[in-house]
């Protein structure tokens, strides 16, 4: 699991924080302490960050994913309808194609699932069909993840916002760069055995590992 440092807590503290949840106490509770030990030392905390290059990993993280690791989801992104786009960018678009660069190199691959959203081409009608779409044309097509971000950085230190004009027909900096990512799996992973999940709303869970749990108080969640 990539983790990240955050706010002094180093990854493999914020790991044990999450196993101690919730979300798993009906695996250690069927277990006895000895065993549920040893289940759920199987988790790895790997410190990186998927903003950074080569996501931030040490070289020795990165021969160990290589050599043990058969599948990777790839879940990591900002969610934030209204985040700064060159933000969004760096994270989800950016944050892709590390992903890719990492999976190529992994000596037995099997699958490699890149988690995208229901409405990453919500402008074109009320049926998305199981396909890629290509990328709507504007003044900004021929620009690389890399020259938006620059360009987003040098507009706002004019005073200048010019978001809107990059984002075209996509409602937010989340839906563009969720569609962004997808053509980075297209252009650069369709030879990889890959995956592209596509979620509407995430919700609490149904029964599994328990009714009603849920981790956080986005979307329709915060309403109840």
């Amino acid at each position: 699991v990539l983790i990240r440092t955050k706010k002094g807590q180093l990854p493999q503290d914020r790991l044990q924080a999450m196993l101690k949840g919730r979300l798993f106490t009906p695996l250690t509770s069927r277990l006895q302490a000895y065993q549920a030990s040893t289940v759920l030392s199987k988790v790895v905390a790997v410190a990186g960050d998927i903003t950074e290059p080569n996501l931030g990993i040490s070289m020795a993280d990165e021969q160990m994913l290589v050599n043990d690791v058969s599948v990777i989801f790839h879940a990591a992104a900002t969610v934030k309808f209204d985040d700064d786009l060159a933000d969004s960018i760096k994270m989800n678009v950016k944050g892709t194609l590390s992903i890719v660069n990492l999976a190529r190199k992994v000596q037995s691959l099997s699958s490699l699932v890149h988690v995208s959203t229901a409405y990453s081409h919500c402008y074109t009608s009320s049926e998305i069909e199981e396909k890629f779409y290509p990328m709507p044309s504007t003044n900004y097509s021929r620009y690389s993840p890399d020259e938006l971000i620059e360009l987003c950085n040098e507009a706002k230190t004019n005073g200048q916002d010019i978001t809107k004009d990059i984002i075209g027909v996509f409602p937010n900096t989340y839906t563009f760069t969720k569609a962004m990512a997808e053509k980075v799996i297209e252009e650069k992973a369709s030879d990889l055995p890959v995956a592209i999940m596509r979620p509407s709303i995430v919700v609490a869970s149904w029964k599994e590992p328990m009714p009603g749990w849920v981790d956080n108080l986005n979307g329709p969640t915060g309403k109840l």
